[in-house]
């Protein structure tokens, strides 16, 4: 966890230097290692992706960065690491997430009491504020004498085995595919917060309410089965890898049904094939990213193959090889990011036997100065 352990072991590192310089030493090469990766969960606008559990921490999402310039650990230059933390924390200030009273919110870009976690409580928010150790920083320190810098050249795509996830970095998004990262624990909504195909900086993803209902089970960019009056969704994994071009996952929603799945990089999206072995009857839905529903001035279609949602900002489509298109309207509040969305899909029935198919999933806007997330639709920046 990167405003975890590595946080921590950077303040120890910073205030035991002297007393314990093995470890410091060690804690430090170690920061330089996790950087090499870590900075491609954020894209050049500021935004990190929201993976996993612990998300109302939200700013604290930089906090790594921070204790680096605390701990003197230069591991990219001082004007990118000042970049990363300034962007960041501008684009948290324009997200509506303080009640009334200015207090921090449980949630992520709104106040959102269904994505949070068991041990949350009304202070937890405040764990963002570890973004803030940099103030601990001297007047000369060369962090605060740095101009503030855009991210430095990235590779288009990284293989990041450590977390088994393939991201890829295009203007003003990153986007990660995954597999294999389910946790140990069932933490609240785990399907849903580590399972899925794939992640997005701008388009967040749903957490669900239940799963008797389609439009209350969260399943933009999963696979989701309807068996026996529930909806079943990729939770762990039998099977796992990934490389440098495609992420493959072997997984069973139920008993009788197994499905192996590749995930490849596309021009402006990921191409995803399915390889499904029943024994039951049943109904499938493939679903792309979601995409905020800001009622009329939203518009969607639905053909055979193909579904998309679109406003004059950008786009969410799915296109595949088989099914019937169709726009899932979820519930509010259960993304993220945006508090009302809806999410292409397409319909399969399901026979006993192997159905092999593939859909190609798109999604982008196509004006900057449009803030993703808060309010009904967008903030527009000052």
């Amino acid at each position: 966890m990167s405003f975890g352990i590595h946080f921590y072991c950077l303040l120890y590192a910073r205030f035991m230097e002297k007393e314990d310089p093995e470890h410091t030493a060690l804690f430090k090469e170690r920061a330089k290692t996790f950087s090499e990766s870590f900075i491609y969960w954020f894209d050049d606008e500021g935004k990190a992706l929201p993976f996993g559990r612990s998300l109302t921490y939200r700013f604290a999402q930089a906090a790594f960065f921070s204790a680096c310039a605390l701990a003197g650990v230069e591991c990219i230059s001082w004007g990118v690491m000042k970049g990363i933390v300034a962007r960041h924390l501008d684009y948290w200030m324009k997200q509506p997430i303080f009640d009334n009273g200015g207090i921090l919110t449980v949630g992520y870009t709104y106040p959102n009491l269904l994505m949070s976690e068991t041990y949350n409580a009304p202070g937890s928010p405040y764990w963002a504020l570890k973004a803030f150790v940099f103030l601990a920083l001297p007047d000369d320190h060369p962090f605060w004498q740095a101009e503030e810098e855009s991210l430095p050249s990235l590779e288009p795509v990284q293989c990041i085995r450590e977390c088994d996830m393939l991201i890829c970095h295009r203007p003003h998004e990153a986007v990660a595919l995954t597999a294999g990262q389910y946790p140990t624990m069932e933490h609240p909504m785990a399907a849903e917060k580590y399972a899925k195909f794939a992640y997005s900086t701008v388009f967040g993803y749903c957490v669900s309410r239940s799963f008797h209902c389609l439009e209350q089970a969260g399943t933009d960019s999963m696979l989701a089965f309807y068996v026996h009056g529930m909806y079943y969704v990729r939770r762990r994994c039998l099977e796992h890898r990934v490389t440098e071009t495609e992420v493959y996952a072997r997984w069973s929603p139920i008993e009788g049904i197994e499905v192996e799945t590749w995930l490849i990089l596309a021009e402006g999206g990921h191409l995803c094939r399915h390889r499904i072995v029943s024994q039951l009857s049943c109904e499938a839905y493939d679903c792309g990213f979601s995409y905020p529903d800001c009622m009329e001035q939203t518009s969607q279609t639905e053909e055979e193959h193909m579904a998309a949602v679109w406003d004059e900002n950008g786009e969410s489509r799915l296109s595949a090889s088989m099914g019937q298109g169709t726009v899932i309207r979820p519930f509010s509040n259960m993304n993220l990011i945006f508090p009302n969305v809806r999410i292409p899909a397409v319909h399969l029935a399901i026979e006993p036997g192997v159905t092999e198919f593939e859909s190609m999933v798109t999604a982008s806007f196509t004006q900057k100065d449009i803030v993703i997330g808060g309010g009904n639709c967008y903030a527009l920046r000052d």
